[in-house]
């Protein structure tokens, strides 16, 4: 094997294992300092408190409870993803049962709270956290028919409908940049559900979305990939 060759094989062995890390890194749900201009907001995953769900208007269980929330982004396929799960069972808005999901998304897009609309959380502050972040896109988490968001630009209008995935305590979709107005995917974001009845749980802190575990190992990899071609 020529030299340049060896090396390669070197690079490429190690960014698998690298890879390896960093996914293990990501969904081990750490907290750490803020990269947003804001310098506010912590990186996605977002892990809510157990417990912490309430009837905001004073009225009757359920109360559905946020336990995670995640947000990433595909730099190559430029597409946002984002997932929640719950403490506690939902179901689509449009089953009509007493834990269908009410609820939106909320996406700062260039990360500046100078911009955009304030959370709507912070309209039912206390009990939910007032968080400082300025809104552009939001997402409706409340379904009228097959699974289908709503995704609204607050300048815009809707610009499209998320297909939803709902599981017995979860919900997970994408949308494309076209979406977000061609971002680059780095969007600080939060969340707040209920029911019917009322809103029952926000999230406590502004999150960030983070690269999908495992491009930055594609990149890498096909940069390497290139130089060894150029070698050879």
């Amino acid at each position: 094997m020529k030299p340049a060759r060896t090396i390669l094989a070197l690079l490429v062995a190690t960014m698998f294992a690298v890879s390896a890390v960093a996914d293990e890194w990501w969904s081990s749900r750490a907290i750490v300092t803020s990269g947003s201009p804001d310098g506010e907001s912590l990186p996605s995953p977002i892990v809510d408190p157990l417990g912490d769900a309430t009837g905001v208007l004073g009225g009757p269980p359920p109360f559905l409870d946020i336990d995670t929330i995640d947000v990433t982004y595909d730099p190559l396929g430029r597409n946002l993803f984002f997932s929640m799960t719950f403490h506690t069972p939902i179901a689509p808005f449009s089953a009509g049962r007493p834990e269908s999901l009410i609820g939106i998304l909320e996406f700062d897009i260039d990360q500046n709270s100078a911009t955009g609309q304030a959370p709507i959380q912070n309209q039912f502050s206390p009990p939910f956290a007032s968080l400082r972040t300025g809104v552009d896109v939001i997402v409706i988490l409340a379904d009228e028919r097959q699974a289908l968001l709503e995704v609204i630009d607050l300048n815009r209008g809707t610009v499209g409908e998320v297909k939803a995935i709902f599981g017995p305590m979860s919900l997970a979709g994408s949308l494309p940049f076209e979406w977000i107005r061609n971002d680059d995917g780095i969007v600080d974001f939060t969340a707040a559900v209920g029911t019917l009845v009322q809103p029952t749980d926000a999230m406590d802190v502004v999150g960030y979305s983070v690269p999908e575990p495992g491009t930055l190992f594609l990149l890498v990899t096909a940069g390497l990939a290139f130089l060894g071609y150029r070698s050879r």
